[in-house]
């Protein structure tokens, strides 16, 4: 089983990217619930939900901040 960081680090990457798609493309159709994947990552890994909840936004973030900071170069 992959560790709870690794797990963050990939969904976080993944809604990123959907972000950034729906922002090029208002038409996109986001799929990945954020909330929903925190549920689960809080359930596998035994953590509190709101725990998991914020590191997820911050793996998001983390994301969003690298793919844009590529864009611009």
């Amino acid at each position: 089983m992959k560790s709870y960081e690794k797990q963050l680090e990939e969904f976080g990457k993944e809604i990123a990217d959907e972000v950034i798609l729906k922002e090029k493309n208002y038409k996109y159709e986001v799929f990945l619930d954020r909330y929903e994947i925190a549920r689960s990552l809080s359930s596998i890994h035994n953590q509190d939900l709101r725990k998991a909840t914020e590191d997820l936004d911050r793996s998001i973030d983390k994301s969003l901040s690298r793919i844009r900071n590529q864009d611009q170069y």
